[in-house]
């Protein structure tokens, strides 16, 4: 006899787990029924089960988030989304979350065991790989050094993932200095591993902060000679796809050969601008010139940072310049950014919740499609958690 497969259910309706208990108990072996998919992540991942079914009928926007997670770090696990109603956007939002079924319950015909089966026969294999993120703007002094060491600090805590920052501008990288880093591992040196390179040396020989993410850190000396090409780099990067499960590219001003090598194979391209004159009409310059190569706006991303509401040049007023919405807007905190690059710290560490980090905690929400606890929502819980200690105690 077959031995059978692992699943657990996320669902609030009892009759919906009955229901699959008994359809498939056959095939499967239910391991776990969890109520609220805000809280079942750690669960389902330890287990890892081969059959995930989620129910998105009570809190919609944390079921799709907990299934973004399953489908980044669990790709073998098969997601079946639970539903009550035949709504488009639904089944469109399951389908990018990599949903291998959408199932109506109460069922209008089909057994879920046949769905399941159906499902099972196709093969569902999906090799994991890494997104890229590259984080650029169109001159300097838009903040983006800063953006992508806080964006993979904040990408990490979210998705409790391998996270690396790689500082492209190998001539003159600030990534180790906005962190107050001593070490030092390279593209150059990345390049020389590369011949005896396996998932041990690579995690030993990567910096990697305090906070738990990698750093691969621009050289501490300028050496062209020792720069790794467009076709190194390009291999650099597609190895680094394998073995980790987000990098963020703190790109050079300058596009070149080797720049051009990652941007090809990116994900994501954030444009970073602010609202300046000169600094807008270089940004619009760049987006024609990534739209000439074929990147549009599902590619290329515009964040504005240190954002003012009441300055002249405003969010319309942008958007019908470069021909395309905003996807961010980072608070103008001068002060307390000047405050953490001086000290080499990260926002999270001294300056948690303040407006800039929550924006920048909102981007990294946006691109790994994971919701992020609000940190008032949690402190509002432990002070009820308190109170109620305090009046039982009184009782």
């Amino acid at each position: 006899m077959a031995e059978k497969m692992t699943a657990i259910i996320v669902s609030r309706d009892e009759e919906l787990v009955e229901d699959i208990k008994e359809k498939l108990f056959s095939i499967a072996e239910v391991r776990g029924v969890l109520k609220d998919a805000n809280t079942s992540y750690s669960f389902i991942k330890e287990r890892a089960p081969r059959l995930l079914f989620l129910d998105i009928r009570y809190d919609t926007e944390s079921a799709f988030g907990l299934a973004s997670r399953i489908e980044r770090f669990l790709p073998e696990t098969l997601k079946f989304i639970m539903s009550g109603s035949k709504d488009p956007d639904l089944i469109l939002r399951s389908l990018k979350v990599g949903a291998a079924d959408y199932i109506l319950f109460p069922s209008e015909g089909e057994d879920i065991l046949t769905q399941v089966t159906t499902v099972l026969e196709k093969g569902n294999h999906r090799e994991r790989e890494g997104n890229i993120f590259v984080i650029t703007s169109s001159k300097g002094g838009q903040g983006v050094t800063t953006l992508a060491v806080n964006l993979a600090d904040h990408i990490h805590e979210l998705t409790e993932s391998r996270v690396a920052i790689v500082d492209l501008k190998q001539q003159a990288g600030d990534v180790a200095l906005f962190m107050g880093l001593d070490e030092v591992y390279t593209l150059e040196d990345f390049r020389k591993d590369m011949p005896r390179l396996d998932e041990d040396l690579l995690f030993s020989s990567l910096v990697r902060h305090t906070k738990g993410f990698y750093i691969i850190t621009a050289p501490e000396e300028i050496d062209t000679t020792g720069m790794a090409g467009a076709e190194d780099t390009g291999r650099i990067f597609r190895i680094l796809k394998e073995y980790l499960d987000y990098i963020i590219v703190d790109m050079p001003h300058e596009f070149t050969e080797q720049s051009s090598s990652v941007i090809d194979i990116a994900d994501k391209v954030l444009s970073v601008t602010q609202q300046a004159v000169p600094a807008i009409r270089g940004t619009k310059r760049t987006l024609e010139l990534f739209r000439e190569v074929g990147y549009g706006e599902e590619k290329v991303k515009v964040v504005i940072n240190r954002f003012e509401k009441r300055n002249a040049i405003t969010q319309k007023d942008m958007e019908e310049v470069f021909g395309q919405k905003l996807f961010a807007m980072v608070s103008n905190d001068f002060n307390t950014v000047i405050r953490v690059i001086n000290k080499g710290e990260l926002l999270s560490e001294n300056y948690s919740g303040s407006p800039v980090d929550r924006d920048i905690g909102d981007i990294a929400s946006l691109l790994t499609g994971i919701q992020r606890k609000d940190n008032d929502q949690i402190g509002e819980t432990l002070l009820k958690r308190v109170l109620r200690g305090v009046f039982k105690r009184g009782q």
